[in-house]
């Protein structure tokens, strides 16, 4: 999710001009199109429709989002011999749904701190670094690592790369218990 002050699709379309917002989009639709070298490129009447899809299906999207999709997909994206509206969409689908479970999880997050009064540290760290940490300690026989291993159901590995928005809640939750346990501790 990008954080910027600017405004979205809709406030530019209501605010300056629907003309004003395709164009903005149309130059960045441009930048994909002339980035990558295939055999089946884009006319301009394509252009003009994806734009409008764009417009109609991403109206919640800010231009640097949208940029920042069309970059990350530059640099990701292996296209072979054709350049589309579907594929751009898609692209800009594929991004709004991460932005959606983003923001879900920080909203999870700061649910969780209002209502338990836990607080991430600075120096977080991730899920499977937590849960690695969690396994040495629990290897030099620390009490505490073995207790939180035993109540936290840890996934099989497939399902720990893959965890559904509910499991990457309780398992956020899950640390940020540990550590303040572990933070408590320390003070004492």
């Amino acid at each position: 999710m990008v954080s910027a002050p600017t405004p979205t699709l809709a406030k530019i379309k209501n605010s300056a001009s629907e003309t004003e917002a395709r164009a903005l989009l149309y130059i960045a639709v441009c930048e994909v199109c002339d980035f990558f070298n295939v055999g089946k490129n884009m006319t301009d009447t394509q252009i003009a429709l994806t734009v409008d899809l764009i417009l109609e299906s991403f109206w919640h999207l800010k231009l640097e989002e949208i940029k920042y999709c069309f970059r990350r997909a530059m640099t990701r994206e292996r296209l072979f011999d054709r350049l589309d509206g579907n594929i751009i969409i898609g692209w800009l689908r594929e991004y709004d749904t991460e932005r959606t479970e983003e923001s879900m999880r920080l909203s999870d997050r700061e649910a969780d701190r209002d209502q338990f009064g836990i607080e991430p540290s600075q120096g977080a760290m991730s899920w499977e670094a937590y849960v690695a940490r969690l396994w040495d300690l629990a290897l030099y026989a620390d009490p505490d690592a073995i207790e939180t291993l035993s109540t936290v159901r840890l996934l099989e590995a497939a399902q720990l790369r893959n965890p559904d928005a509910a499991e990457r809640r309780r398992n956020d939750f899950a640390y940020l218990l540990f550590l303040q346990q572990h933070n408590q501790k320390l003070q004492k």
